[in-house]
């Protein structure tokens, strides 16, 4: 019995597959088909940057100011534990 199998090959601006028919034993039999597709640059044109630069750096202030103030928190509510630091709510 044969079985067909897919390949994908997933690149940054493109993708690239096969179609291929295999024996019992697993080896190729058949090629059925390829291609690939290739996307347009990420990147504008005039400035050279990536277009998701932005957004990625507001994100990852965002991420690292919500992992502090977790820090400072849990080093407070530690503090207070082992009574270090009084509980002023």
């Amino acid at each position: 019995m044969t079985k067909k199998v897919l390949s994908i090959d997933p690149g940054v601006t493109s993708i690239g597959w096969t179609l291929t028919e295999q024996n019992e034993k697993g080896h190729l039999s058949k090629f059925i088909d390829g291609g690939s597709r290739i996307f347009n640059s990420v990147k504008e044109a005039k400035s050279g940057t990536f277009k998701n630069e932005k957004r990625r750096a507001k994100r990852t202030t965002r991420r690292n100011k919500y992992r502090s103030n977790r820090r400072m928190a849990k080093l407070e509510n530690y503090l207070i534990k082992n009574d270090f630091l009084s509980n002023h709510n």
